[in-house]
């Protein structure tokens, strides 16, 4: 016997949460199949570690990251539980520490200290990312760049603004960028982070890419007290408590389709099947693998192929006794201080990001225990998929280069560490305690896209509307280059879109539509 909804969800990344959630609040009746995605963390060896380290920028204010907070009540909640961190974090490189601070001044100040010949080149460029993150937040508030279906893309793309036409222009054009020299450390330093908190790929970003990541980001970082799913986890209560049915380690086997409608999702383990009126797409993984051979329209294949996952975070995590910690790390770090030309067929060393977690114990029984005498160092570094995907080889030399880089900046590290983890070794995890079902892609846990065709203003690529007259998608290469901001604005706009979708079918749905023409 099936059980019917108003919407189904596939999937549990944060934008699905969010429309799920404001669908919820609106009186719609929504099921959320998690898909086997489930959670931010894994197990290994009975240490609970996190799947890639979160770096949450302080300023969460784009105006749909406001409407989104507000409507699932959690402006106050994120008040309470969110810490600032202190300094935001750091950038090492083999001769310098700086501590970057929230107050701008103080980031100066620092950076003066530690490059002095770059004082006024370093305060133009924060000048200039400021005003152009100012012009972007304007911009944002009247109209996301959303990707359009057929003919009106290619309007869009006719009828840019200046403003627009500014945006979607090259960053590394910017006479304050030029001015950084591309050789110099400063550089990597002030750019590279943009790597870690996008989801589109950062060699050539667009002026609303590059200002709308890295601006908040240099305006400090929290972390939510108390939770290590940080974000996410609390998008999830909030949808829960909203009235959202969330089904934990659920695997959708096929999806069901009459023509260009979808009717079924069909679930793994005997549960019983879910039917709805509407779908939001949400997985990590293609959607058109769900479906038979049959029901395969060319049209929706293409549509999936829009938006390419070719980049992605190499993720080791390590634990270690507390003591291994110097005096002054930061929680937070982005390190240069690796080979700047490569050895033995290897690349040079990357920008690395370090993240420092409580370390957790998980019992025989699920219960979870801190470990005051341990912590986690998880460490990031970004690459390209077809590199290391399914070659092990090269996934041992980048555990080998991620682990020597780390040590130059955590003294006795070796002899000091626990455990060790890398998180695409998916066979080395530990079978979830309660024997749930797990269905997790780690290259596709920090995507970085890339569009068949040029992206949106630099930051949009796929479309919400699909083939399917029933089926919005709400995944993050909808507005990859716009990072946590893009899955809030995705998740708002798909919830919108569902709605304008329904029209008189759903009376008093309690949804604002806008008419973004997605």
């Amino acid at each position: 016997m099936s059980e019917h909804y108003d919407v189904a969800v596939i999937g549990m990344q944060p934008a699905g949460l969010v429309a799920a959630g404001i669908l919820a609040r609106a009186g719609r009746r929504v099921v959320l199949v998690d898909h086997g995605e489930q959670g931010q963390t894994y197990q290994h060896r009975g240490w609970r570690l996190p799947l890639a380290p979160a770096v949450l920028p302080e300023r969460l204010e784009g105006p749909q990251v406001k409407r989104v907070h507000e409507v699932l009540g959690l402006t106050q909640e994120l008040r309470t539980r969110a810490v600032s961190l202190t300094p935001a974090f750091q950038l090492i490189t083999p001769r310098h520490r700086v501590d970057i601070a929230a107050e701008r001044e103080a980031q100066l100040a620092e950076l003066a200290r530690e490059f002095p010949a770059q004082v006024e080149v370093t305060r133009r460029f924060f000048v200039d990312l400021d005003v152009l993150d100012s012009e972007a937040g304007t911009l944002l508030g009247r109209r996301l760049p959303l990707v359009s279906r057929g003919a009106w893309s290619r309007i869009c793309s006719r009828l840019m603004t200046g403003r627009e036409r500014l945006l979607g222009a090259a960053f590394q054009e910017r006479a304050s960028v030029a001015a950084l020299d591309e050789q110099d450390l400063l550089r990597t330093l002030l750019l590279g982070p943009l790597a870690f908190v996008g989801h589109l790929d950062d060699r050539a970003p667009s002026t609303l890419h590059a200002a709308r990541l890295l601006a908040p980001l240099f305006h400090g970082v929290m972390e939510v007290r108390d939770d290590p799913g940080g974000l996410t986890a609390l998008l999830l209560t909030a949808a829960e408590r909203a009235g959202v049915e969330v089904r934990r380690q659920t695997i959708v086997r096929e999806l069901s389709t009459r023509g260009r409608r979808l009717t079924t999702l069909i679930l793994e383990g005997g549960a019983a099947p879910v039917t709805a009126d509407y779908f939001l797409g949400n997985a990590a993984e293609p959607l058109a693998e769900l479906l038979s051979a049959r029901s395969r329209p060319r049209a929706f294949l293409l549509e999936e192929q829009r938006a390419q996952p070719t980049g992605s975070l190499f993720v080791v995590n390590i634990v270690a006794k507390q003591e291994v910690i110097p005096r002054g790390m930061a929680k937070i770090a982005f390190v240069v201080n690796g080979r700047r030309s490569g050895r033995e067929g290897d690349p040079a060393d990357d920008l690395l990001l370090v993240r420092r977690y409580n370390a957790v114990r998980v019992g025989s029984g699920g219960e979870l225990t801190t470990s005051p005498e341990h912590v986690v160092l998880c460490a990031a570094t970004p690459v390209r998929t077809a590199e290391v995907a399914h070659t092990p080889t090269r996934v041992a030399r980048l555990r080998t280069q991620v682990l020597e880089q780390l040590e130059r900046v955590v003294p006795f590290l070796e002899q000091l560490t626990v455990d060790v983890s890398v998180v695409s070794d998916t066979a080395s995890w530990d079978v979830d305690s309660n024997g749930g079902a797990r269905r997790v892609d780690p290259w596709r846990l920090h995507p970085r896209f890339e569009g068949v065709t040029p992206p949106r203003l630099g930051v949009g690529i796929r479309p919400l509307r699909t083939y399917f007259k029933n089926l919005v998608h709400c995944g993050r290469d909808v507005l990859p280059g716009l990072g946590l901001e893009g899955e809030y604005a995705t998740g708002w706009s798909a919830a919108q879109l569902l709605g304008k979708l329904a029209g008189k079918a759903w009376t008093a749905t309690g949804i604002t539509i806008a008419d973004d023409r997605s």
